[in-house]
């Protein structure tokens, strides 16, 4: 699963605000795009463009398996380092350009990304791209916890 590349589906504007039903409307955070392949504890983050980021983020490898509650998952989200609870790009652009492990233990100490989560592509070998993007939000509640 890990030697797999998923380039991430992006947003687009729009040319002006508008209100649809057929469309649904969440927070643009201000990060790093990435999917997240989980297997059996394992982690892989791949960034948008399908760069294994994973040694950047040692504290999201212990911390993810344990609020997934799945074998295996591949999730879509962003990767954002908040301060004050808002996204702070600066402070991910120092954990982007990290390739020293040690100087990643220290960096995730000082500035913990966090990983904001919005979709779910495949789930215990289930594949739920094809399903409605609300019923993969329902699945998202039940397996992915804060």
């Amino acid at each position: 699963m890990f030697d797999r590349k998923i380039p991430p589906m992006l947003a687009y504007s729009a040319a002006e605000p508008f209100d649809s039903r057929d469309h649904i409307f969440e927070i643009k955070w201000d990060g790093t795009r990435c999917i997240l392949f989980l297997r059996h504890g394992e982690v892989c983050l791949q960034n948008r463009r399908l760069l294994d980021i994973t040694h950047r983020y040692p504290e999201l490898v212990r911390r993810l398996p344990e609020a997934v509650r799945a074998e295996e998952a591949i999730l879509d989200g962003e990767l954002v380092v908040l301060r004050s609870g808002r996204p702070h790009f600066p402070s991910l652009q120092q954990r982007e350009h990290v390739s020293d492990p040690f100087k990643a233990e220290l960096l995730a100490k000082e500035l913990p990304a966090t990983y904001m989560v919005f979709d779910i592509l495949l789930l215990d070998g289930q594949d739920c791209t094809r399903r409605p993007l609300l019923e993969r939000k329902e699945i998202l509640q039940r397996v992915v916890t804060e």
